[in-house]
């Protein structure tokens, strides 16, 4: 079994089509081998451009973009190519490539559609189905457990109203213990004002 997110491999001409894109299939399939990603992305390139509707050599340079690391570009080159070809292998070789291009950039979500995609396509193709469930298995570790989290939320929430309602009680009792001080000083203050008054008046005569 080859490694897990192995992208297919390229696909070479036939000699059906025209010799000038098979010629260009061809160059730019040795300088794939050979690693030489950007010249055969300029092969492959010069082929789709002569041949739009070449999908050999658009599928090998959905492959190439990939290899350049221009996963994006490479997701689109593979949507496209999904849309256009009516060869069962090759939409099967798309969508399980296309996986790999999703799973190297993180997306899992979408590589898995990608892989089952490719597994209905192929039931048997085993490296589509075991690069499905490390996909899966992947995706559940990276989604932590909801229900901890949800408890704690609730009881964080749970606490709040109890917080905000003990500081306005608190706040309340202060506000109480204000006006009965302020009370405390008007009676005082009153008794007070009555005792200089008291003293203030002429004792009466007897």
């Amino acid at each position: 079994m080859k490694k897990i997110y192995v992208i297919v491999t390229i696909l070479a001409g036939s000699h059906a089509m025209g010799q000038d894109v098979n010629q260009l299939i061809s160059k730019g399939n040795k300088e794939y081998t050979a690693g030489k990603f950007d010249e055969a992305f300029k092969f492959y390139d010069k082929a789709v451009s002569k041949d739009p509707g070449n999908q050999k050599a658009a599928y090998n340079l959905a492959n190439t973009l990939y290899k350049k690391q221009q996963f994006e570009e490479s997701t689109q080159a593979f949507d496209k190519l999904a849309e256009q070809t009516k060869s069962p292998v090759l939409l099967q070789h798309t969508f399980y490539n296309k996986g790999v291009v999703l799973s190297r950039s993180n997306k899992l979500e979408e590589s898995i559609e990608a892989y089952k995609k490719a597994v209905l396509l192929d039931p048997k193709d085993a490296d589509a189905r075991h690069n499905l469930q490390k996909a899966l298995l992947e995706l559940k570790k990276k989604q932590p457990p909801q229900k901890p989290k949800d408890d704690n939320q609730q009881k964080k929430q749970e606490q709040k109203p109890k917080q905000q309602q003990s500081k306005l009680n608190k706040r309340q009792v202060e506000n109480l213990l204000k006006a009965l001080q302020q009370k405390e000083q008007d009676v005082q203050k009153r008794a007070t004002q009555s005792r200089s008054r008291a003293n203030s008046q002429p004792e009466k005569d007897w």
